[in-house]
């Protein structure tokens, strides 16, 4: 193991029960970490993993000496594992890393150069969705949502109205590890549950304007392979983010367009009106729209849909929500 004063970056990856999906993601990291021997290691956090995955962790130690371990001794969930990887990092910056997504061809080439470069306090890359099999998904994030071009010295309000929720993204986050204050996001993680990667991000970016974004899409994320319900994201989310954003200050035309972007994303009017019908009573205020097509057209739209789901080879019945 190098000395860790010579770490640039480390890969934190958390991980509950995932033995195969982390062994290809560290896959698809480990010949690129080869390349930089000595600036770059892969921290993985077992959150008290119930499988195969500590046996497979140890392998992966057997064969790459860069790779290192944390074990809780519960599962003390997702937000404090954050932490955990955090705590133990030694490398300079920190890439949080999903650990079923996988990283991008040449990727950390191009990420260490602008590390060295521009020493941005954050830095984020664009992404593409894919299967298993690192096959592109059909749906792939909105051009909106997407970096165009590099871009440095960004502030808060900036990086969330061009990327939206889509920063929730772990896999497409790279932090200083000394801009991250520890203690501010031990407070906020059981208030933020599920979302505390999303206030690392914003309460980082209130803090600096040094924030740099990549047009290279540096991650694969897999979709076919999400512990999330859809209703995570029309029920809380839209609480989530304007909680956080409206903590660090951003302004209320941000939180608009973030919260805008949400309800397109989780809630589209065919989803609205689908829910509706299964009787949920949970759904957050939409528009007047969305209201007058289920009182009007009600079921007479279903049966539309359906008919053009047919048409179009997909199954004439309605798809499950969850």
């Amino acid at each position: 193991m190098p000395e860790a004063a010579s770490l640039r970056l480390t890969f934190a990856i958390p991980t509950w029960n995932r033995a195969s999906d982390l062994e290809r993601c560290v896959q698809s990291i480990a010949p690129q970490v080869a390349q930089h021997a000595g600036r770059v290691e892969i921290l993985i956090a077992d959150n008290a993993s119930t499988d195969t995955t500590p046996e497979l962790i140890r392998d992966l130690q057997s064969r790459f000496p860069f790779v290192r371990q944390v074990r809780n001794a519960e599962n003390v969930g997702p937000d404090h594992n954050y932490l955990v990887l955090f705590e133990h990092a030694a490398g300079d910056y920190v890439w949080l890393f999903g650990d079923d997504d996988y990283l991008a061809e040449g990727a950390l080439q191009a990420v260490l150069q602008e590390l060295d470069d521009q020493n941005p306090d954050l830095l984020l890359t664009n992404y593409r969705f894919c299967d298993v099999e690192r096959r592109p998904d059909a749906y792939q994030p909105p051009a909106h949502s997407r970096f165009g071009k590099n871009l440095r010295h960004l502030d808060l309000d900036a990086l969330f109205s061009l990327r939206g929720h889509w920063i929730s993204q772990i896999s497409c986050e790279i932090y200083r590890r000394s801009a991250l204050d520890l203690e501010d996001l031990r407070r906020h993680a059981q208030g933020y549950r599920n979302w505390l990667q999303v206030y690392a991000v914003a309460s980082v970016a209130s803090r600096s304007r040094n924030i740099s974004a990549l047009s290279l899409d540096a991650v694969w994320a897999r979709t076919d392979n999400s512990r999330t319900t859809l209703r995570v994201f029309y029920s809380f989310m839209p609480s989530a983010f304007t909680s956080i954003l409206r903590e660090v200050g951003a302004q209320d035309l941000t939180i608009r367009k973030v919260n805008d972007e949400i309800r397109r994303f989780a809630l589209p009017l065919r989803v609205y009106v689908l829910l509706r019908l299964r009787g949920m009573q949970d759904l957050p205020e939409v528009p007047l729209r969305y209201r007058l097509v289920h009182a009007i057209c009600g079921r007479f739209v279903i049966v539309l849909w359906k008919l053009y789901r047919l048409c179009r080879g997909r199954g004439y019945g309605i798809p499950s929500m969850y």
